[in-house]
Parts: C-alpha cells; sequence; structure tokens
C-alpha cells in the first residue's frame, strides 16, 4: 500500500542538520507513527512521503519552510523579570516555557522558551531552535495500512495532534501578564517525535 492521505504509517528516522554527518537511520533511527494528512509530522516530510510504499528507503532534504520554518527575529524577546506573577518568578529559569502574544501578529499566541534570565530580564524566544534550519532526513517506511476508524477519530499516531514545527498555541497572556500562563516543559534536541517538538537529530 502506497501512502495517500488517512494512512497509518510506521517509519523509522534519523535527521541531521544540512552541515552534520549524514543521518543514519538504520543505526541512529527511532520509529514512530503517523497518520497521513492530519499534520503529526514536518510538512515537508509527509509531502514528501507521499506516494512511496512500505520498505521504501528515502534520503530527503527539507528547508526551513518545509521543517521548523523560517527564524523570525521578532519572536526573540527580553521581558522585564517584574512583569511576570509572582508565583512565575519563583520557577522561572531555562528551559521553561511561557505562552504569550505574537509581537507583531495580532491575536497570534506563541509559546517562548526561556533561554535565559539575564538580571532583571527574562530572554525568551518563540522560534523552535531548528527554525531557520535546514535539516537532511533518512528514513525507511516500515509499514503502510488503512487507518481504524478509532485512529481516525481520535487523531490517532504516537506523534500527537500538532502541526510540527508550528508552536504550541494557548490562552495564555503575556502583555499585561494577568493570568499569563506558564509551563513547566522542556524541548529536547534529542530523542523527540518528529511531531512532538523534539526533532531526533544526531
Amino acid at each position: 500500500m502506497q501512502i495517500t492521505a488517512d494512512a497509518h504509517v510506521t517509519l523509522r528516522y534519523a535527521i541531521a542538520l544540512e552541515a552534520d554527518t549524514a543521518p543514519d537511520c538504520e543505526a541512529d533511527g527511532q520509529v514512530t507513527e503517523f497518520i497521513c494528512g492530519r499534520g503529526q509530522v514536518l510538512p515537508g516530510l509527509e509531502a514528501k512521503l507521499a506516494g512511496h510504499a512500505d520498505g521504501e528507503r528515502l534520503n530527503l532534504v527539507l528547508p526551513p519552510a518545509e521543517a521548523f520554518g523560517e527564524l523570525d527575529p521578532a519572536l526573540d524577546l527580553r521581558v522585564p523579570f517584574s512583569d511576570f506573577p509572582e508565583n512565575a518568578r519563583e520557577v522561572l529559569k531555562p528551559g521553561m516555557r511561557f505562552r504569550g502574544p505574537h509581537p507583531s501578529e495580532a491575536g497570534k499566541v506563541v509559546a517562548f522558551t526561556v533561554t535565559e534570565i539575564a538580571g532583571d530580564e527574562v530572554v525568551a524566544s518563540g522560534n523552535h531552535p531548528l527554525a531557520g534550519k535546514t535539516l537532511r532526513v533518512a528514513c525507511e517506511v516500515l509499514a503502510v495500512r488503512e487507518a481504524t476508524e478509532d485512529e481516525l477519530k481520535g487523531g490517532g499516531g504516537c506523534c500527537g495532534g500538532g502541526s510540527c514545527g508550528s508552536g504550541e498555541c494557548g490562552n495564555g497572556e503575556c502583555g499585561s501578564h494577568e493570568g499569563h500562563e506558564h509551563e513547566h516543559a522542556h524541548e529536547h534536541g534529542s530523542g523527540g517525535g518528529c511531531g512532538s517538538g523534539g526533532c531526533g537529530c544526531h
């Protein structure tokens, strides 16, 4: 069976930056499952897998637009520490995330990751760590089948339902920081599923 919309795909893959050693999915790969057409993996990866069948191996190049997006300087912020609620100030540290409005796109909410506590300011970025990077992906299609009705209803697959590289959106507000949301979450550069926020880069 070929990979088409609503197909359940089991994929072994390894990802590397363009300048790094070529990825080897057999030696370094990890296995993930997703339903095609549901935005559960990188958009460029999903598009380039379409039409391929189980047993096929592919070596792909994904420019930023097909991977984690272009680097957006507007999403690199320095926020006064005092702007955060007192209970958030007690736990803020590099790697933690909070949600706030996009600095230049009204109505859009972005998940920012704290990169540094610099004196009385919090340095944070809403860019994915791999934004602006060209990726090389080595992958092997392990299995393709029709997704079950339950999988289609539930968004199925272990990659999660969010579109990779789109960031996490919520209703938190970071302008006045009243009702501001923060999360005890971290981005990891390895070990993540290709739709989970981590890229599995080696």
